[in-house]
């Protein structure tokens, strides 16, 4: 039985073991949503952890490994990379309401993953609004696949 390096437990044959209770929740949930869901997820470098939810469900995201993008489409992609790298910056990194919600409209996702990844991609301050709660025991509550719900014009 391999022992995955990063969290240091036997991870069997489940492709999804090495993920923690709360990401594998979410992944659950929405491979229960309809097939024409969209989401957005912190973004990384390839072979990394980023874009891990998107992965595993199926559901698509703004963008996962933009370097892929540029491997199998050419240096003509960078432009909408950078741009959609851009727009999931603002989603995670605002800290007024009305410009996260500019963004996702912006970006026209159904759901904002908010899982165990997104607390390095943002550098939280203790006053910021969508910071984590001290508090936070790790159970599956703290994860969650925010749906976007009607936005008001």
């Amino acid at each position: 039985m391999a022992v995955q390096p990063l969290i240091g437990r036997a991870v069997g044959i489940d492709g999804l073991a090495w993920l923690d209770s709360g990401d594998r929740a979410i992944v659950r949930y929405l491979r229960t949503q309809p097939r024409a869901t969209t989401l957005a997820e912190a973004t990384g470098g390839a072979y990394t952890e980023y874009a891990r939810i998107s992965s595993a469900s199926g559901v698509p995201a703004i963008l996962g490994w933009a370097n892929h993008e540029l491997v199998w489409r050419g240096h003509e992609v960078s432009a909408e990379t950078d741009a959609r790298r851009r727009l999931v910056e603002r989603i995670y990194r605002s800290e007024e309401p009305e410009l996260v919600t500019a963004a996702v409209r912006e970006a026209g996702v159904d759901f904002v993953v908010i899982g165990l990844i997104l607390m390095a991609f943002v550098a939280f301050g203790e006053d910021h609004p969508n910071a984590p709660d001290a508090s936070d025991d790790g159970s599956d509550d703290a994860h969650t696949p925010a749906r976007r719900g009607p936005v008001e014009q």
